[in-house]
């Protein structure tokens, strides 16, 4: 049976059949779970209708004062109504009055029609509401704590009599003050020529002899150096060892050299069959004075699996798959 491997196209196919399964699914919440009962909206809907605090209430005639859950009958409210009737009459006859504005402001001043009530004092001796002025602006006590300062520090002195503009009075040169002329001005002499510079210690002030100095040159000869190697001589030195060393070669050969004449840094390659068309050759190199054979070129290729025992999985057998 040939090997399967899922390729791009399969790999795509798969990917399609995986989300419209997942479609089909619901994502899993903490704390909730699979039930046998199907809740529906209309059960939703009834549900969020009910007022909250709403109970199951018993209509009854006679309600008692520690009754919660019932309710009073139509009969038994009427009766309660008689009896506050009755209650609001019997206040009446007593000398019960009304207290509404319609009473005691008959004619909607907004004051009093009966100054007695009010101190013996006739109504005008009462400010009505229009005579009081009107207040735009609160002044707190953090606001009036603002003003008092800032009056405080209004009649606090300030610039003294004698100040003067903000400008310079002092300059110094290399630390040492400098007195103003008249005019407030300072003149700071800069030396314009090297003569009128004193000279730092290690400067030249004169010429100074350098005969006998080497000029400039190329060679390690124009300095006077002659105990050196050249560039050719370098070079040439370089080539000389690298040649000289060791190099591990390989070379074909019909059939193995004397072991005395043989070179221990190349790898001898012999023929394994002269008539087969392979090329394979078994490789020999002198080791300790005599022949060793260290391989060959055969290449073993049995592990490897070819490009033709693999074959792209088919959609059929990814459906295959899902129906399993």
């Amino acid at each position: 049976m040939a090997n399967k491997y899922l390729d791009y196209s399969g790999l795509l196919y798969y990917n399609n059949l995986m989300k419209a399964e997942l479609a089909k699914k619901v994502n899993a919440e903490a704390g909730k779970g699979l039930s046998t009962n199907d809740y529906t909206t209309t059960e939703k809907e009834k549900l969020a209708g009910i007022e909250a605090g709403a109970n199951n209430t018993t209509v009854e005639d006679v309600l008692t004062s520690t009754s919660s859950v019932n309710a009073l009958s139509a009969a038994q409210g009427k009766v309660l109504d008689g009896k506050i009737q009755d209650l609001i009459e019997s206040i009446s006859e007593l000398g019960g009055g009304d207290m509404m504005k319609a009473v005691y402001d008959t004619d909607d001043d907004g004051v009093v029609d009966d100054a007695a009530k009010l101190g013996g004092q006739a109504p005008s001796y009462y400010a009505a509401k229009t005579d009081l002025p009107t207040v735009t602006n609160d002044l707190t006590d953090a606001l009036k704590a603002n003003y008092d300062a800032a009056y405080t520090h209004s009649q606090a002195a300030h610039a003294p009599a004698d100040a003067e503009r903000n400008v310079i009075i002092t300059v110094k040169k290399n630390g040492e003050a400098l007195i103003p002329d008249g005019q407030r001005a300072v003149d700071i002499a800069v030396p314009t020529t090297t003569s009128e510079l004193t000279n730092d210690s290690g400067f030249l002030t004169e010429h100074q002899d350098i005969s006998g100095k080497a000029d400039k040159a190329t060679t390690l000869a124009g300095y006077g150096i002659d105990d050196a190697y050249t560039k050719t001589e370098t070079d040439s030195a370089i080539a000389t060892a690298v040649g000289s060393a060791g190099h591990l070669k390989r070379t074909i050969v019909e059939s193995l050299p004397e072991v005395a004449e043989a070179d221990a840094d190349t790898i001898y390659m012999v023929s394994a069959d002269a008539d087969s068309e392979d090329n394979v050759y078994v490789e020999w190199m002198v080791i300790n004075n005599k022949w060793e054979k260290i391989g060959d070129t055969t290449v073993d290729l049995t592990p490897y699996m070819l490009k033709t025992d693999m074959v792209a999985i088919t959609n059929g057998e990814i459906d295959a798959m899902f129906a399993a």
